[in-house]
């Protein structure tokens, strides 16, 4: 017993012994860099290793926060934060309202001097058209001035923003806001179109509530893409700088009895896309001479001759007609039952040049479908990856097709399609294992909200 114990002690100094810390030893930007692919949450966890590492994980230029993190561990380590600055910030809170995120908000505020993205998971927001249209209670958001900051993209799941009625963006360039509902329309007008954000390039407002008149003044300005913003009634944009233009689904048709007005002062504009109703006695362009790329909305081919949505997209054509643009794009819309429907496209009469490309008789899409059949020889390949794979009857049976062609293949990756659930994900698991041959190593990926998340199937 008395050996025992003395070859026991020998054996724990000299594991003791060689238990040197080799990473510890390389300079601070290695370990960081290394940090950095470990994450934030599993760099925290290494201020536990040595007197060396307590501290490092502070000194990241990056950190990213997933829903298991709460408001008040997004405080702390940004209040723990001692680089020079805080490049980029991505947090994923999972149906969080504003209060919570009110407690590390404005820290981030005086910290970054790079990226913010804050997306909000919101599941129950699939479909659901009442808390769109209604918001998340009575609570708004206070968005803090981002002095230093060059990108922020809010994805806010439909809580309310209040902008703030001080302070200078001086750096910001980028400025994305969706799922959002507006506290007072005004106050982003205002901030816009005032000194504040002297340095703003590109603005985007998508599937957005509460912002029914839109005032946008910038010199700075050079792209603003406008997309489902509900209730929208004035749109008034003077950009002398603005080369890109998008306003999608923004306005309602005329047809309802809805009053838009639209005024675009831009003539430096070089690509418009207007896929809304269009009245010209309400809708105004300014002069646009330097346009050469114009879309509009799509153009139902057959149909009655009083068909009411073609009429947005012709009014436009022929507020055009006159102007030299190289390139338009047109969405045509073909009915599945044409019955005795008429032939609307000789309706359009403004399109002097005209090139139609179409699929000639030897087009790989009419091709009959050989692969069900036919063998091919992949006796090199063995690594394949699948992306993006919903688990069609289609898609399944080539899959099963290839692992017969790929006899050498010694491992699969397929990533599922993001809206796939996770039960059915599962499920395609298995089939796929049930088709595969043991000597294949499969891994499957599927997505968590905007995460992808490996799984493991049981044995």
């Amino acid at each position: 017993m008395e050996r025992a114990a003395v070859k026991r002690e020998k054996l724990s100094a000299a594991a003791l012994a060689g238990d040197e810390d080799h990473l510890g030893a390389l300079p601070d930007d290695i370990l960081i860099e290394i940090l950095l692919i470990l994450g934030t949450r599993a760099s925290a966890r290494t201020s536990v290793l040595s007197r060396r590492w307590r501290r490092l994980w502070c000194l990241l230029p990056a950190f990213e926060f997933g829903p298991e993190a709460g408001s008040h561990i997004i405080r702390a380590a940004l209040a723990a934060h001692e680089a020079t600055s805080l490049r980029r910030l991505s947090v994923f809170p999972e149906d969080s309202g504003p209060g919570p995120m009110a407690e590390w908000l404005p820290v981030a505020a005086r910290r970054l001097s790079g990226d913010l993205l804050l997306f909000n998971l919101r599941p129950d927001l699939e479909g659901n058209e009442e808390i769109r249209e209604g918001g998340i209670g009575d609570e708004f958001l206070d968005l803090p001035c981002f002095a230093t900051a060059i990108s922020l993209t809010l994805n806010l799941g439909f809580l309310t923003l209040a902008v703030p009625p001080s302070g200078v963006f001086a750096r910001l360039t980028d400025l994305v806001l969706r799922d959002v509902r507006f506290c007072c329309p005004c106050e982003l007008s205002d901030a816009i179109s005032s000194p504040r954000f002297p340095s703003l390039k590109k603005l985007t407002v998508e599937d957005a509530h509460g912002l029914s008149n839109f005032t946008i003044h910038s010199d700075s300005l050079i792209k603003i893409v406008l997309k489902k913003v509900k209730g929208l009634r004035l749109l008034d944009v003077v950009a002398p700088s603005l080369r890109v233009l998008i306003v999608f689904s923004c306005f309602a048709d005329v047809s309802v009895g809805s009053q838009f007005v639209a005024n675009i002062s831009a003539p430096k504009l070089d690509s418009l896309q207007w896929i809304n109703a269009f009245d010209p006695s309400t809708v105004r362009f300014g002069k646009m001479e330097n346009l050469r790329w114009l879309g509009t909305s799509y153009f139902y081919v057959y149909g009655q001759g009083d068909l009411m949505n073609n009429n947005n997209p012709l009014r436009l054509l022929q507020h055009f007609q006159f102007d030299a643009i190289p390139t338009l794009s047109l969405a045509l819309a073909y009915l599945p039952v044409i019955i005795d429907h008429e032939y609307l496209m000789e309706d359009m009469t403004v399109l002097p040049d005209i090139e139609v490309a179409v699929c000639g008789s030897d087009c790989f899409c009419d091709l009959p479908p050989n692969w069900i059949s036919e063998e091919f020889v992949l006796n090199f390949l063995q690594e394949m990856k699948i992306s993006q794979l919903r688990g069609t009857e289609h898609e399944m049976a080539f899959v099963k097709r290839l692992l017969s062609w790929a006899a050498s293949l010694k491992e699969m990756t397929i990533k599922f399609y993001h809206s796939i659930t996770e039960s059915t994900a599962k499920e395609l698991c298995k089939q796929l294992l049930s088709i595969s041959r043991p000597e294949i190593r499969m891994k499957f990926y599927f997505y968590r909200g905007v995460h992808k998340v490996l799984y493991v199937p049981e044995d």
